[in-house]
């Protein structure tokens, strides 16, 4: 009532969540509903998900946006819940030019009370992809080769641009590296074997023979944007079982030494496999080579080897910190996803020319800027390529640039100190928000961000402060009451 001639303002959430569960949790997102879990942390009132992430990110900026329309005292309001922000903002990117008209936005997408966001990194994603002839190996008992499964699980996991500065290991690195490892102990016995003629028998399953490594299955991570908590694969070797029962031996050790500390829950498993379990443990479309003894389609040794290379290459984590905010991630890359998949591309089940096996990576980088971003895309495109690799950028978003003198953000600021008695942080966030996307299509929108305190967003282990959630709805509140435009310019 009697503020009808203030500005509008935009209060602005996404209603997409990132949809990760526990290894053994049975819950179906497409239409089981969260089951939430209260609890209590030093006295602090929590909630959290049952095995499932929470939805924290961003369905607390949705009932707040909700809850404040039907506040009185307030300026005229826009509410704006966008789609697909998890995937890419891609429900901001496709708004219209004028789908927007008021020029003070409050993002409520946020996860660390006490600080207004007035910038964030802008964010690209790659995928790396090619497809390749299968070798068909006889799954037979006269077979020189072992089957072996090997899982890496139990990992912290989280936001991949929030979080990526955290010791957090990454799943498909580790697994890479294990590869890696396998087959450069390989590649050195068959080194020895062609040199040393004191080199016996025992050592190789035929005298001078090559030993070989070849993988069945890839498959690690779930999203572009979260840091992968479990990677695994399938693969064939004649590696004698002593020689690779060492290797494991010495990585697992590794992991203890310099992990461990971080990654309390890590786990870790190695099995040779049974005859009968093979076929299951390949790919479900393995089962229309209808033949006795059963075929499995396979990466053969040396595309097996270009796979794991790639894997290796690609680096994970920080490449640069913020010059100008101290703490502040600059830029980084999450190696997100890796997948591999045996496929029919004209559905023929006679013509096994036909079938293909096909290896993907996607990949997500960020960065605060823009040029950085541009220049960080070519060297990933240039390793891609390298290996032979098709690699495609998709999901591009650029950096939102920090404005920290504008008006509405000093109203913000003053709101805060008057009723909470003490100053707030103003900083810029590694991870994307959609404030960078709307900023470009309405340039004349004055933006801040904010949110209560949520962490290990994107994981089961998702938590919001309660607490905390009351006390941003109060601050929320209280900017709106004191909104009064010719106090911002």
């Amino acid at each position: 009532m009697g503020r009808e001639n203030l500005e509008t303002v935009v209060l602005q959430a996404h209603m997409d969540m990132v949809c990760e569960k526990r290894p053994d949790s049975l819950h179906d997102f497409s239409k089981d509903p969260i089951q939430l879990r209260f609890w209590k942390k030093d006295g602090i009132s929590m909630v959290s998900a049952v095995d499932t992430t929470l939805g924290a990110d961003n369905g607390i900026g949705v009932a707040y946006a909700l809850v404040a329309a039907c506040a009185t005292s307030r300026p005229a309001l826009e509410i704006l819940l966008t789609s697909d922000e998890e995937e890419g903002l891609t429900g901001a990117q496709n708004l219209s030019d004028d789908f927007v008209s008021g020029k003070y936005l409050l993002n409520l997408d946020s996860e660390e009370e006490g600080i207004l966001i007035a910038g964030c990194a802008g964010g690209v994603s790659l995928s790396f992809k090619k497809s390749f002839d299968p070798c068909f190996m006889e799954n037979s008992a006269s077979s020189p080769f072992s089957y072996y499964s090997v899982r890496i699980f139990g990992l912290l996991g989280g936001h991949s641009g929030t979080d990526i500065d955290k010791p957090r290991a990454n799943a498909n690195v580790l697994l890479g590296n294990l590869l890696r490892s396998i087959l450069e102990k390989i590649n050195k016995t068959n080194d020895i074997n062609k040199t040393d003629i004191n080199a016996t028998i025992s050592t190789f399953p035929t005298k001078g023979s090559e030993l070989e490594l070849r993988l069945v299955n890839i498959n690690g991570g779930s999203v572009h944007n979260a840091i992968p908590r479990e990677a695994a694969c399938t693969f064939m070797t004649d590696l004698p079982l002593d020689f690779l029962n060492e290797m494991i031996q010495e990585f697992q050790s590794v992991l203890e030494k310099t992990i461990r500390s971080s990654e309390p829950n890590l786990k870790f498993s190695f099995d040779k496999m049974e005859r009968n379990e093979i076929n299951k443990a390949a790919n479900e479309k393995a089962n229309i080579l209808e033949s006795n003894p059963v075929q499995i389609p396979v990466f053969n040794s040396k595309n097996t080897a270009r796979i794991i290379s790639l894997i290796s290459s690609i680096p994970h984590g920080v490449f640069e910190m913020s010059d100008k905010i101290p703490g502040l991630v600059l830029t980084s890359g999450n190696l997100a996803v890796m997948r591999s998949e045996f496929f029919e591309p004209e559905k023929s089940k006679e013509n096994t020319k036909d079938k293909k096996l096909e290896f993907k990576i996607t990949y997500s980088l960020r960065s605060g800027n823009e040029f950085k971003l541009k220049e960080k895309s070519k060297e990933f495109i240039d390793i891609g390529e390298n290996h032979d690799f098709h690699v495609s950028v998709f999901g591009s978003y650029k950096p939102w640039e920090p404005d920290f003198d504008s008006g509405w953000i000093s109203l913000c600021k003053k709101v805060y100190k008057h009723h909470f008695l003490k100053e707030i942080q103003v900083s810029a966030i590694h991870a994307g928000l959609e404030c960078g996307v709307l900023g470009r299509k309405y340039p004349s929108l004055q933006m801040v961000s904010l949110g209560p305190d949520i962490s290990n967003a994107h994981t089961p282990d998702e938590t919001m402060n309660l607490d905390s959630a009351k006390r941003v709805w109060v601050y929320i509140q209280t900017i709106l009451e004191n909104f009064d435009v010719k106090k911002q310019d």
